[in-house]
């Protein structure tokens, strides 16, 4: 292609809020136009624009499991994803890696697991689960360490959330035969503080 169509190839990327493959074809085009002082000023239009850029950051791979739930840290440093595998990922957003993982919620006894839910606190110092097992668990982010264990319903639990005070604890489960329930746990003692019945399919909350 001509340096012509390239930098308006590069012009429609920063209209389409892609600043970041704005910026690769830029920097390739400015090696062989340093002359040209409108590609200079489009490449550091395209810099300035890049923390509001929709483009793709990064494509992170490193697990043969599918995944069914993830959440982000605040800061957007890390990201914790659940996986069919019953394991937890801690993932680096800076460079793509997985930093750590560990079982969290073990298959059922045919040897099948299923899927589950989590949610990480506010502060990003903890993550709580919840899976088939009925059960939801209470994780310390920077040691995997198993803090409490929310045992009660009898099905099991598809959606879980932690207040921003980091107080307590919400974990949902549906099935219109048994448990349709939201409960209410305070994570310092463990204790469930309230069942909201009512629903008539399974939460998600």
């Amino acid at each position: 292609d001509t340096p012509e169509i390239v930098q308006l190839l590069a012009q429609v990327q920063l209209e389409r809020g892609d600043s970041r493959s704005a910026i690769r074809v830029l920097e390739a085009l400015l090696e062989v136009r340093r002359d040209q002082n409108d590609v200079g000023l489009l490449l550091a239009n395209a810099r300035r624009l890049l923390p509001s850029s929709r483009g793709l950051l990064r494509d992170i791979k490193g697990t043969n499991s599918g995944i069914c739930t993830i959440d982000l840290r605040i800061d957007s440093s890390f990201a914790v994803s659940g996986g069919y595998d019953g394991v937890i990922r801690v993932w680096d957003l800076t460079n793509g890696e997985c930093r750590s993982q560990f079982m969290a919620h073990p298959p059922r006894a045919n040897g099948v697991f299923s899927p589950m839910c989590l949610s990480l606190s506010r502060d990003g110092k903890y993550v709580l689960s919840g899976s088939h097992d009925g059960v939801a668990k209470l994780w310390e982010f920077a040691t995997a360490r198993c803090l409490r264990t929310f045992g009660g319903h009898t099905t099991p639990v598809n959606s879980v959330a932690i207040s921003a005070s980091g107080k307590y604890a919400v974990t949902g489960t549906g099935d219109r035969r048994r448990d349709n329930s939201i409960r209410l746990w305070e994570i310092s003692s463990g204790s469930c503080l309230k069942v909201l019945d009512g629903h008539s399919e399974p939460e998600d909350i």
